[in-house]
């Protein structure tokens, strides 16, 4: 019988949860039930204080609910004569095997049920310098590129100090390119400076969609919508 691996696995998570929870499981073969039970049987009166097993014991405990010819009171016949632990301490050090296995099982609960949350909203700037511009502020003549990730659908603009909208990106066009995959979207908005100004981006998560209107009102209706807005401090350009 295969414990750990195989397609029957997440057929017998189930059918321990259903069993703990005293509902209806899916079908198990009468030995994997068998086993299972003798399994819970073996601990179901132990003491709640054990002791550190013998050594060896994770290989005689799996060589015996392996077997195929497993009999009932072979999981007995591995654990250690009276002589190597007392008829008490017998009992007791089953108990890391049982937990052994909810551990295992656990995961394999985890692994199926658990997924990756959705990321946050992320904006990255980046100030390509002009040809003849080398320092380290931004000036005329560079060129700002915003790089926006967000989980579904986005919406880039980028404002000015007094709040005006200077440009977007919702749909790919000049300055606008959108990469999706996986569900992720990536906006990215180029934009050439002409002149000093001082800019900010914001994201909207989902798309607000609205015409232009200014960041006051914008941050507004995003509100109402339920859409979520990331920003980044400004950039100035002289």
């Amino acid at each position: 019988m295969d414990w750990v691996s195989g397609s029957d696995d997440t057929e017998d998570v189930a059918w321990l949860l259903a069993r703990e929870r005293g509902q209806a499981g899916p079908s198990l073969s009468a030995a994997k039930m068998a086993r299972y039970t003798q399994l819970e049987g073996l601990i179901a009166d132990l003491p709640d204080t054990p002791i550190a097993p013998p050594g060896g014991w994770e290989q005689r405990m799996l060589a015996a609910l392996e077997a195929a010819d497993l009999e009932p009171g072979a999981v007995q016949s591995i654990v250690p004569t009276v002589s190597e632990l007392s008829r008490s301490r017998r009992r007791r050090w089953l108990i890391p095997v049982m937990a052994a296995a909810a551990a295992a099982m656990l995961a394999i609960v985890l692994a199926v049920r658990e997924s990756p949350g959705p990321a946050e909203p992320q904006i990255a700037i980046v100030v390509e310098p002009a040809g003849s511009n080398r320092g380290t502020q931004p000036t005329v003549g560079d060129t700002l590129i915003v790089n926006a990730t967000v989980q579904g659908a986005g919406e880039l603009r980028i404002y000015d100090a007094a709040g005006g909208e200077q440009a977007r990106c919702a749909a790919p066009g000049p300055g606008c390119r959108i990469e999706q995959e996986r569900g992720q979207t990536t906006l990215i908005l180029t934009l050439p400076i002409r002149s000093a100004i001082t800019l900010r981006a914001v994201l909207f998560s989902p798309a607000l969609g609205t015409p232009r209107s200014g960041v006051d009102a914008d941050v507004v209706a995003a509100a109402r919508a339920n859409v979520t807005v990331t920003t980044r401090e400004a950039v100035r350009f002289r």
